[in-house]
């Protein structure tokens, strides 16, 4: 509060910063009442569905789950260079200090778990976040891993990302694809051809004199 401003007693917010906060605390509510306890009718009674979609859920991830290539394909691991727009607005965002929503929190989160970063590196992400806690930031990004649970996450589409105003443009590979991981996998092979087709180059990899 100490940084807002005031006018006639009243803080004075932009409207993207309201919306901000009520999504935190629409948040936080549902989150008190979490896990649900569920009676066991119910369960039964929407056992079919949820079994198809922790199965499709399952699939998505034997798709998208393994970003990271073997060495011997020559792809790089983990490049930030070829990250979606998306993911590093909001990465750069986070760096910055900025009170990114849930919902920008969750795509990054699940895309780095994707990339097989481990729970370490990506609490350290969120270490600037102006409400950063350590204990709630392990909890969520432990779930998201599926250590929570029987249900890993898998980073959100590219429709889905848009649906919550997180795609930020789109640029030439973005016009190709329809998930964050599937621009991540087209762009690095983008970039090892350009590398190889890199002039003074010989096929070993040295400088020719």
């Amino acid at each position: 509060l100490v940084n807002r401003g005031l006018e006639n007693g009243r803080v004075k917010l932009r409207k993207s910063e309201f919306v901000r906060i009520i999504q935190e605390a629409i948040y936080e509510r549902i989150k008190k009442d979490l896990p649900l306890d569920v009676p066991a009718d119910i369960c039964e009674a929407i056992s079919r569905y949820t079994v198809d979609i922790k199965k499709e859920l399952e699939e998505k991830r034997k798709k998208f789950g393994d970003a990271g290539f073997e060495s011997g394909s020559g792809f790089l691991v983990k490049d930030p260079n070829c990250f979606p727009p998306c993911i590093s607005y909001i990465l750069s965002n986070l760096k910055e200090g900025v009170n990114v929503p849930h919902s920008a929190r969750f795509a990054v989160t699940a895309f780095l778990l994707n990339m097989g970063l481990t729970a370490e590196e990506i609490i350290e992400t969120y270490k600037n976040s102006p409400d950063f806690d350590e204990d709630r930031t392990r909890y969520q990004v432990e779930h998201i891993a599926g250590d929570k649970g029987s249900v890993r996450y898998t980073a959100p589409s590219c429709g889905t990302m848009r649906t919550y105003g997180n795609c930020v443009g789109n640029d030439e590979i973005c016009e190709k694809v329809s998930h964050p991981l599937s621009y991540y996998k087209r762009k690095l092979k983008l970039e090892m051809k350009r590398k190889k087709e890199l002039p003074g180059k010989s096929k070993s990899g040295e400088k020719e004199q």
